[in-house]
């Protein structure tokens, strides 16, 4: 058999079980009338003809972003009654009928509604155009096979959740097909790190079992896709340094604007353009006149993927500058949640992002590599490392400022270098010395490991799409009889919805915001504290407080999986008195 055909064949099965890996519980987390029991323990279910005459219709704002904070001018030095007349009460039980249990997953549905009424300016710019306009495309196709029912009427979706939650299926088949893009572009960078089937074959299986990517394959959300078309650009510019073709700096071009296009956050793919140039020996006017042509390029791919940036620009500037507005104010940006210094939590979210293969093995492999002159005197190794690792350790350093306090999720941020940290480490494990001798048990050894921790959010989702013994299950189930023991009021530390809230008796319960600062110390605290949590702690009690704690789990997976909303665990904290009625 040929080299090429094995090839095909190696790449093909990779392919295969990462359709079939990142397709495993893809249905978690959705909107489901199987809640109604807890959301309406004590009254009938709402109907959406309920929901519109109590006022929670929700209808896009073409003033505002789409993902605009929910209060961005309310006072949070004081605790919030979120809960007292029916519309807020309406308002609460719409984001359970319609929301997953993922925060920013509903935002580009936010988006493609608003479009009808901001003629198709989706008012979110870092979720670039590449990413909505084809979830958009998608949906308006599986509308015509029936996979899913496209309905002007809000009303519909209100009284049948589960038909708006096939919409979050379908797109994220659509972040899991970029993952399957990944695995090819990981293959063909680290071919040129040998000529051992073996090494790329256990590169791209690192890859699809590393938890940030299987973690993102199974989210709406574009951050996936922007990396895939960084690697791409990197692909497509190693290629270029090797051959000296116009066609290839020219797809780096395309594929560095597509990136950006994609999200706004990979625009450091940009940076491989220049570092293209410099890698290929010529004249420093070519040079030049390739850098600005390729940027250019990217300019122009950007543009004509969200289209409505340039228009507003020119035409109301402050649209573009309040969509900037309400991404530095995101919470997993600008939110701060642990007592974690920026450099510990940093290392630790690599470690859970990368697995111990990129957040141990790649660390270390990368202060080997510094010192080692063999591997800077082999051109085709150095371009891939300076193409990938240049921009790859500027977002390192860039979101390992922004780490301190940040919960798992900001993890997510990490892609770019988690999946070169991995790909250094399956390369160096593969060519130094006593690698050659046991590379094939090595690789494998290093595929096992990140398949171990990648399996463990695969397992989470697993758990959330079953249902009946995730955390949001049981926590539901433990806050209804905490209702039937006398506890009315409940607090919580963010807009309540089905990721940090289980389903709860809205009409019932007393439901509070704390303030930022809140503190449980005052006698007039509420009866109970609901929080998601990554952490979970031995200690029940929580001295100089009223209350005792105790953390809901689920069928918690092997190790912990911070970076993943799918089945998180909760803290719930009680007033003691009500423990003992």
């Amino acid at each position: 058999m040929s080299v090429p055909t094995r090839q095909r064949l190696i790449l093909t099965a990779l392919l295969l079980v990462g359709a079939i890996v990142f397709s495993i519980g893809i249905n978690w987390g959705l909107p489901s009338r199987d809640i109604d029991p807890h959301l309406f323990a004590t009254t009938k279910p709402w109907t959406g003809q309920q929901f519109i005459e109590a006022g929670g219709a929700w209808s896009p704002d073409p003033t505002r972003p789409a993902d605009a904070a929910t209060r961005p001018t309310e006072d949070r030095s004081k605790t919030i009654w979120l809960n007292e007349t029916p519309k807020q009460q309406a308002d609460i039980i719409r984001r359970y009928r319609l929301f997953s249990a993922q925060p920013d997953e509903m935002v580009t549905f936010m988006a493609l509604a608003g479009m009808r009424t901001s003629h198709f300016d989706p008012r979110m710019y870092q979720y670039g155009g590449l990413w909505i306009y084809p979830v958009g495309a998608l949906l308006k196709a599986a509308s015509i096979i029936s996979a899913v029912e496209l309905k002007p009427d809000f009303q519909t979706y209100l009284d049948h959740p589960e038909a708006f939650g096939r919409f979050y299926i379908v797109a994220r088949i659509y972040s899991a097909v970029w993952g399957l893009v990944g695995i090819a572009a990981v293959f063909h960078l680290v071919k040129r790190f040998s000529n051992r089937l073996i090494v790329p074959t256990a590169a791209a299986a690192c890859f699809l079992f590393m938890p940030v990517v299987i973690n993102a394959a199974h989210e709406a959300k574009p951050h996936l896709a922007g990396a895939v078309l960084v690697l791409l650009t990197v692909l497509a510019a190693v290629k270029y340094v090797e051959t000296a073709l116009t066609k290839w700096w020219i797809i780096t071009g395309i594929t560095a604007g597509l990136a950006v296009g994609m999200v706004l956050s990979s625009a450091i793919g940009l940076l491989v353009i220049p570092l293209m140039t410099l890698l290929r020996s010529q004249s420093w006017k070519a040079r030049a006149k390739i850098t600005c042509a390729a940027v250019a390029m990217a300019i122009g791919v950007y543009c004509l993927t969200n289209p409505f940036v340039p228009i507003n620009l020119l035409r109301n500037p402050a649209v573009v500058r309040d969509n900037f507005a309400a991404l530095s104010n995101a919470k997993a940006i600008s939110g701060k949640s642990t007592d974690i210094a920026a450099i510990p939590n940093a290392r630790r979210l690599i470690i859970d992002g990368a697995s111990m293969v990129g957040g141990v093995t790649g660390l270390i492999g990368l202060l080997i590599m510094a010192v080692n002159h063999t591997w800077w005197r082999n051109r085709r190794w150095r371009n891939v490392t300076v193409l990938l690792g240049v921009p790859s350790f500027l977002v390192l350093i860039q979101f390992t400022m922004l780490a301190a306090g940040k919960q798992g999720e900001f993890g997510r941020f990490f892609i770019l270098p988690d999946v070169a940290l991995v790909l250094l480490a399956v390369v160096l494990a593969s060519c130094i010395g006593w690698g050659e001798k046991f590379e094939a048990g090595i690789l494998v050894l290093l595929v096992a490991v990140a398949g171990f921790q990648g399996l463990s959010y695969l397992a989470a989702f697993l758990e959330d799409a079953r249902g009946n013994t995730a955390a949001r299950t049981i926590a539901a189930a433990r806050l209804k009889d905490l209702w039937n023991h006398g506890a009315r009021t409940l607090a919580i530390r963010s807009d309540p919805a089905p990721y940090c809230l289980p389903p709860i008796d809205i009409t019932a319960w007393r439901l509070q915001l704390l303030p930022y600062n809140w503190q449980p110390t005052t006698n007039n605290a509420p009866d109970v504290i609901v929080t998601p949590v990554d952490e979970i702690s031995t200690q029940a009690e929580l001295p100089g407080t009223p209350y005792t704690r105790t953390f809901i789990t689920g069928n918690r997976p092997w190790l912990k999986n911070r970076i993943t909303w799918a089945d998180k665990p909760f803290e719930i904290l009680v007033r003691r008195e009500m423990i003992r009625r």
